[in-house]
């Protein structure tokens, strides 16, 4: 026979291989009567209630707490590379703007000083107007 030279099928070697596969094969050969029978009692899926196996309850569970996982780490780890970028560039543009800052402070230091310099000078020609201009008066 062919089975006997070549060993079992290989779809039944799957099967018995993957347990998850062989369980939803068994809930298929189940699910798919009940189902029509539930859609042709009146009132549709309302008439029957289903009892869902407790074990594909937690399955479920931990696959959505799996998904749930990764998309935070994913969330997570583009949140760690803008930071990261940020550490990067963020240090350097901190350096350049306070090197700029004290350059500016220096020169806003000595413009303030010629500036006082320049009010001094103007005080005191200021002085020497009112001077003259009442000296020219009395005279």
């Amino acid at each position: 026979s062919i089975f006997a030279s070549r060993g079992p099928p290989v779809h039944i070697v799957a099967l018995v291989e993957d347990p998850q596969r062989l369980a939803m094969m068994r809930l298929s050969r189940v699910a798919a009567p009940v189902v029509a029978l539930v859609l042709s009692a009146p009132g549709g899926c309302e008439a029957v209630t289903l009892r869902v196996n407790p074990i594909r309850k937690v399955v479920n569970l931990l696959q959505q707490m799996q998904k749930k996982v990764t998309e935070e780490g994913e969330a997570e780890a583009e949140l760690y590379a803008k930071f990261e970028c940020y550490c990067k560039h963020g240090a350097k543009n901190l350096t350049d703007s306070i090197a700029a800052a004290e350059e500016k402070i220096e020169a806003l230091g000595a413009e303030t000083k010629a500036s006082v310099e320049r009010k001094a000078k103007l005080e005191e020609e200021l002085k020497q107007h009112k001077a003259d201009r009442e000296a020219a008066t009395k005279a």
